[in-house]
């Protein structure tokens, strides 16, 4: 169902000094044409790359909403509805159904530390009854937590649980999450890093934090990959990478937005406190790697 390179966009926001800055609606209509202007796969609105920890439910739902009506079904859209509360994640999921979008983010409950059965619980509850496809969302950086091979090899047996979006840094994890899911649910890589090994143990491409400002660039990784040239595809993402590397030279999404700004993409780098802007050594540090950069 999602394939490819997938896009985790920015949530734009208007140059504001305290911190609390407001959504950029203009410059979030302008990214998504850009985005898809650029031959990305699917959008995801409201993910970690959209700073969906500061974004208010109603933001979320009219972000959400506007991203689908900008997209107007040209490509999927994956709504970003997962929180630490399954209610929540819920709730979320179910309402912004009525927008039409094609599958829901669900992140692993941070900060609460669920045992490997709350965690096949939440991921079941939001599957079974959300209305949407799922996409589950492993990512112990940001929430602690790891979703268990054993685990994965349960979820695959659930109706709706459509996709994986896979953020661990192992090829080892890799392989045994491949291993439990035999083919039965999709495979994303959440590392750009990944998205070569990703597609070596039959996945099917990935939610992209780095596409959101280097799309073309990304999507020759996953060209190849979805063509079955794994050389190709790890001579793209060789080339990728220092760029990558760019992306996380602090948390994301600071640098993208930063980098975005810089090509024109955005009019602002603003970001929502707790994150900050980043610090003028990687300011300079990204000038001097994006000088002369062309998305290709």
């Amino acid at each position: 169902m999602f394939q490819g390179c997938i896009s985790a966009i920015v949530t734009p926001f208007l140059d504001e000094p305290k911190g609390f800055p407001e959504i950029d609606w203009k410059g979030l209509d302008d990214l998504v044409e850009w985005q898809i202007a650029s031959g990305i796969d699917g959008i995801v609105a409201c993910g970690s790359t959209g700073e969906a920890a500061t974004l208010s439910d109603s933001e979320k739902f009219a972000v959400i909403k506007r991203v689908t009506e900008i997209v107007k079904g040209r490509v999927p859209v994956i709504a970003g509805t997962g929180t630490n509360s399954t209610k929540s994640s819920l709730e979320m999921t179910q309402a912004v159904k009525e927008l039409k979008v094609d599958g829901a983010l669900i992140v692993s409950p941070y900060y609460n530390k669920p045992t490997q059965e709350g965690l096949f619980q939440h991921f079941a509850t939001v599957a079974q009854s959300g209305g949407l496809p799922v996409v589950v969302y492993n990512i112990p950086g940001r929430s602690v937590v790891e979703i268990a091979p054993t685990t994965f090899r349960r979820l695959a047996e659930v109706p709706g649980i459509v996709a994986l979006k896979h953020a661990v840094d192992s090829i080892s994890r890799l392989v045994e999450v491949a291993d439990a899911l035999q083919g039965k649910v999709a495979i994303l890589a959440g590392d750009d890093p990944m998205v070569h090994a990703v597609y070596s143990v039959g996945g099917k491409g990935v939610i992209s934090a780095c596409a959101s400002v280097f799309p073309k660039m990304m999507k020759s990784i996953t060209d190849a990959g979805s063509q079955g040239n794994l050389a190709a595809a790890l001579k793209q993402q060789i080339r990728a990478m220092p760029y990558i590397q760019g992306m996380f030279l602090e948390t994301n999404p600071v640098p993208a937005k930063t980098v975005l700004k810089m090509l024109g993409i955005i009019r602002s780098d603003s970001v929502r406190l707790p994150l900050v802007p980043v610090a003028e050594e990687t300011k300079k540090k990204l000038q001097t790697l994006f000088a002369g950069f062309a998305d290709e």
